[in-house]
């Protein structure tokens, strides 16, 4: 059967109930009757304590009679008596360590995420403000060249205007001489 997940909903609680359960027993073994009696609820995480029983084998064993399972902690199947309490509370360490285990698998990239998604965050505002940039520096030098170019194109146009008149006045200073030259020739 599959290794059980501590991080299940409930599944730590069950797991040190049963194993606290199990360990008052002589034996250290108990049917699904008088555990749901004794304890007064089913499991949290699973159907039945058989099945948590089976999904946890690095603590309990089952054994099958004619008529119902039988759970044994099974790192003391040889043992007659209760467990004594430091037996029992080293069983309880064991299944708060393997939790605390897959709880610190399940958060390692949490703090990994953490320092990413700022970062990846200010690439973009980066990447952003440099393309923003520069566009506003184009339209900058846009509205440079236009004015100059207007500067220039009024500067041509005024410059133009004084030659044309200028040429108008030359225009009309030969053609006043020609006057007087052709009516000096008749």
């Amino acid at each position: 059967m599959k290794k059980s997940s501590y991080l299940n909903n409930g599944r730590i609680r069950d797991v040190i109930s049963l194993i606290n359960f199990l360990a008052t027993k002589s034996n250290n073994s108990s049917h699904q009757i008088e555990i749901k009696k004794s304890l007064s609820r089913n499991p949290m995480s699973v159907d039945d304590w058989e099945k948590l029983s089976k999904l946890h084998p690095e603590f309990f064993k089952t054994k099958k009679t004619n008529f119902e399972s039988y759970f044994i902690i099974s790192l003391y199947i040889q043992k007659n008596d209760a467990l004594s309490i430091d037996e029992r509370i080293r069983l309880l360490e064991i299944a708060n360590s393997l939790h605390d285990s897959e709880l610190n698998k399940r958060n390692y990239w949490t703090p990994i995420i953490a320092a990413i998604i700022p970062a990846l965050v200010a690439v973009i505002i980066s990447l952003y403000t440099l393309f923003y940039n520069k566009n506003k520096q184009e339209d900058i030098l846009r509205k440079i060249i236009h004015s100059e170019n207007k500067e220039i194109l009024t500067k041509f146009t005024s410059a133009n205007s004084n030659i044309k008149k200028h040429v108008d006045i030359l225009e009309k200073k030969i053609i006043t001489t020609n006057k007087i030259n052709n009516s000096d020739d008749r």
